[in-house]
């Protein structure tokens, strides 16, 4: 989110938004990111996008343990992570997945894992959703594009 849209998200809501940047992968920094928000506030939280997400396109048998762990962390564990703190208190969890985890693509094994467990999650609670996102033209996509722009190759 950008300060503009957050901005005018803001101006057009008929509630209030927080918006918090942090790892979301850090369990352990994000207690006190979660407790200033709720201060901050004043207000309880209702809905939560979990928006998260590392590319790390590289074919699979060329990508290390640390590779899949840093594209699986903020998914995963972000999930997690936000669960614990708002389960009880959300009214709807929101998750940002991918069409990867449908259809896959070529050097995004770790990225379609990491969303086929948003949805396989969200699939057994009924007030979590995820949504399969396609490519977007901010975000990932640019850093794809930066990638094309150099003449590499967007899947390895």
């Amino acid at each position: 989110l950008t300060p503009t849209l957050l901005e005018s998200l803001k101006l057009s809501a008929k509630s209030r938004i927080a918006f918090c940047r942090s790892d979301i992968g850090d369990a352990e920094s994000q207690a006190s990111v979660f407790s200033a928000s709720r201060t901050a506030c004043g207000f309880n939280v209702r809905i939560v996008l979990h928006l998260a997400g590392i590319l790390k396109d590289q074919i699979f048998s060329r990508q290390n343990w640390g590779d899949i762990v840093q594209v699986l962390k903020p998914k995963v564990c972000g999930l997690s992570t936000l669960w614990r703190h708002y389960s009880s208190t959300a009214h709807r969890l929101v998750l940002f997945s991918s069409v990867v985890s449908l259809f896959g693509n070529v050097g995004q094994t770790s990225y379609a894992a990491a969303n086929g467990f948003l949805d396989g999650f969200a699939s057994q609670r009924k007030n979590i959703i995820s949504i399969n996102w396609g490519p977007w033209n901010a975000g990932m996509h640019e850093l794809l594009e930066t990638k094309l722009s150099r003449g590499l190759s967007a899947s390895h």
